[in-house]
């Protein structure tokens, strides 16, 4: 069962041990029950308890052939049938008792809660919120619908929900920090650091509150939080992942104070932490990079319709290389919705790969324009939801740098966009986040330089193979002449320049990157963060020039030596 949702199926666990009185209470027809149909539910309830859940749907078929329409044992078989994985089935269970007992909240949570873990979020958050309008005293009925709007792509209602959440269970510190995240994605900064103070108030240790505060970037942390950060980093009971996640946090303090000796120590410090719990092996990455480049050498054949995804705007590159920034530009524009991170298209490669029973540089050279055409309206058909009210939208997942010559054949229309910063900046800022999904290449400077070089070599690559095709948007080039640079990046887009899109810090659009915060701000015209540093970075500025055609690591750290 999905862990995202709370009292699935009514309970923490499927049923409370008193299954006859809590039926009995449902009004679902115990009383009406044969000894034997009692019997057969018990067992059924008993195997669902002991997580067999193939074994209670047989006890349960036996008995519904006896009373097909008892709530009593439909309930259990849509647990059991939901435990297998067999969504559409158990789905169609839950719709069965929904009409037999319309009032029961608990049914419409079930019955949401599967919706969601099938897929279909806007059907759960409607099935959910029918649960919260018969329940409204249920705090875990409305997490499970902020859940599901969550995942509909609408935090505004999320938001609404968590803060029912809130309002019933007002010491929920995971609501809480919950809430602040979703603020902070829509912009309201001062009401999350409020959320997070809050946090704070109630339990001055908590780890994940005083990381979020300093990532707010509101610039109100005090003095005094630092010392309470510090003192938190060096003396308090923390396990290895807290301790960590304070020291980025202590060492964004340290930074914005100007105390970067201490603050390059802290983030080293850290950075070796987290390397230590990942698996990264910088030569394996280098040895598919290159297998990419060899499979895509040959042109490959492309869809049918050389228009196909004309209304993608593909955008990849580095994190923390201003891709961010060009989303919320972008989407500022009247005809273009902003899509975020969304990995549509490195799943339908994935799926054909599956299919294919091989791996993706296997198989390029050998698909057809029909099999290009196939997976091209896959992705479109997969998108669809960000075109219903304007024509193009941006797919910001920045690993597919390594896919363009599969994403070119399956979407010769799709626009293509590379975002440009200088590579010590990049690698700079990523050693500085601890990112929400772990990028294991980035808690390394050697590893965070070679994948740069690697990056840029297989870009440069594409530029070889699609002359013309790809716009570089270069991210210093942006805040040197915002207007000059977005004016380019529209012209190659096909698109007329709109004002509007020059007001892209008053956005009201949700941004859930580690740039959230930033977007919601002009741009400053100084983009070097590390000429502070000195000397401490130049192992890096050499590391990041080096050759990339093999990878030394060193026996003690398992990482790439700067000095190499």
């Amino acid at each position: 069962m999905p862990s995202v949702f709370r009292s699935v199926f009514r309970g923490s666990s499927p049923f409370p041990r008193a299954s006859r009185a809590w039926f009995r209470s449902s009004g679902w027809g115990l009383r009406r029950m044969t000894t034997q149909l009692h019997k057969l539910l018990e067992q059924a309830i008993a195997r669902i308890r002991g997580n067999e859940p193939a074994a209670a749907q047989h006890l349960l078929n036996e008995a519904l052939r006896e009373q097909p329409d008892s709530p009593a044992l439909l309930q259990p078989l849509a647990v059991s049938l939901h435990m297998l994985g067999r969504l559409p089935e158990a789905i169609d269970v839950l719709r069965r008792l929904r009409s037999l007992c319309p009032a029961d909240a608990g049914i419409l949570n079930n019955l949401g809660s599967a919706l969601g873990a099938s897929g279909d979020a806007a059907a759960a958050a409607e099935a959910l919120a029918g649960a919260c309008e018969l329940a409204p005293g249920r705090a875990d009925y409305w997490h499970n619908l902020a859940r599901a709007h969550e995942a509909n792509h609408d935090p505004a209602a999320a938001i609404g929900a968590i803060s029912q959440v809130l309002h019933l269970s007002p010491e929920d510190r995971h609501a809480r920090l919950w809430r602040a995240d979703l603020l902070k994605a829509v912009g309201e900064l001062q009401l999350a650091e409020a959320d997070l103070r809050q946090v704070i108030e109630q339990d001055p240790a908590s780890v994940a509150a005083w990381a979020r505060l300093v990532q707010l970037g509101t610039g109100h942390q005090t003095h005094d939080d630092l010392r309470h950060i510090q003192s938190l980093y060096q003396h308090a009971p923390l396990s290895e992942s807290e301790r960590t996640s304070l020291g980025f946090a202590l060492g964004q303090m340290l930074e914005r104070l100007e105390r970067y000796d201490e603050a390059f120590a802290i983030f080293e410090a850290s950075n070796a932490a987290k390397k230590k719990r990942l698996q990264w092996d910088p030569q394996a990455f280098a040895d598919r990079v290159r297998a990419m480049k060899e499979a895509c050498r040959k042109p490959l054949a492309r869809a049918i319709d050389p228009s196909l995804g004309r209304e993608a705007i593909l955008i990849f590159g580095m994190p923390r290389s201003g891709s961010t920034l060009l989303e919320q530009v972008l989407s500022e524009h009247p005809q273009v919705e902003g899509g975020g991170e969304i990995g549509d298209l490195s799943i339908v490669l994935a799926e054909e790969s599956d299919r294919r029973g091989c791996a993706l540089e296997q198989w390029v050279q050998a698909a057809t324009p029909a099999d290009w055409t196939r997976m091209g309206q896959s992705y479109l058909d997969r998108t669809a939801r960000w075109r219903k009210s304007r024509p193009y939208f941006t797919d910001k997942e920045l690993s597919k740098w390594t896919l363009i010559g599969a994403a070119r054949a399956m979407l010769p229309g799709a626009k293509l966009i590379h975002c440009r910063r200088d590579p010590v900046e990049v690698c700079w800022s990523c050693f500085k986040h601890e990112f929400m999904r772990d990028m294991e290449f980035s808690y390394s400077l050697g590893d965070l330089a070679a994948y740069a070089r690697d990056e840029a070599d297989l870009v440069d690559f594409w530029h070889q193979c699609f002359p013309g095709e790809i716009y570089e948007y270069q991210y210093e080039r942006l805040v040197v002449d915002v207007e000059a640079e977005i004016r380019a990046v529209l012209s190659f887009c096909g698109l007329p320049f709109d004002p509007a899109v020059l007001q892209f810090h008053a956005s009201e659009r949700p941004v859930f990157t580690a740039s959230a915060a930033q977007v919601r701000k002009k741009i400053q015209v100084s983009t070097s963060a590390t000429d502070a540093y000195g000397t401490l970075l130049e192992p890096l500025r050499r590391a990041v020039t080096a050759s990339g055609d093999g990878y030394c690591l060193d026996s003690a750290t398992g990482h790439i030596p700067l000095d190499t």
